[in-house]
């Protein structure tokens, strides 16, 4: 799932999705793309047999059932999760397309 909004994926708790193929969570820069649980507190459960593209996401209550940990980059950790590596790339603030903080453009990536 790839969004250039900001959007919510709720995932069954405590169940497992197997990922045969590539798996792609992406969201953007000020649009999150947010993966949590349908029961707060109890983790999701998934297992990405293919590639990881895990972007721009918040991240809560999951539980990365593969051996091989998803590396989460520029995304929150908001928690609860296992095995999920969160890094993030550096981004400043360029302020070139206007004033307003929400507006990707002013972001340097």
């Amino acid at each position: 799932k790839t969004v250039t909004s900001a959007a919510t994926l709720t995932f069954e708790a405590a169940k497992t999705q197997v990922i045969a193929g590539a798996l792609t969570l992406q969201g953007a820069l000020t649009n999150l793309l947010s993966l949590v649980s349908s029961i707060p507190g109890t983790q999701w459960i998934f297992n990405p047999q293919g590639t990881r593209t895990v972007d721009y996401t918040n991240i809560q209550d999951a539980n990365n059932s593969n051996a091989t940990a998803v590396t989460a980059t520029n995304s929150q950790n908001s928690g609860n999760n296992t095995n999920i590596t969160f890094s993030a790339t550096s981004v400043t603030w360029d302020g070139s397309a206007s004033t307003d903080w929400g507006t990707a453009a002013n972001w340097d990536v």
